[in-house]
């Protein structure tokens, strides 16, 4: 399934930033690490969604 996060990713001086640690730049790489694969997980989702549902149509 899709992870989600009740953080925002864009906002630094929120409140919520106890999920992640301290320091400025350990908190944006692990931002950006957790945005990919979010982001990636989604588009493998849709695609084998998507693949499956081609091969149904052209093969029967």
């Amino acid at each position: 399934m899709i992870r989600t996060t009740t953080c925002d990713y864009d906002d630094d001086n929120n409140n919520n930033n106890n999920y992640y640690e301290n320091t400025s730049t350990t908190t944006t790489t692990t931002r950006i690490r957790r945005r990919y694969y979010d982001y990636s997980e989604y588009i493998l989702l849709h695609y084998y969604y998507y693949t499956i549902i081609l091969l149904l149509h052209y093969f029967n």
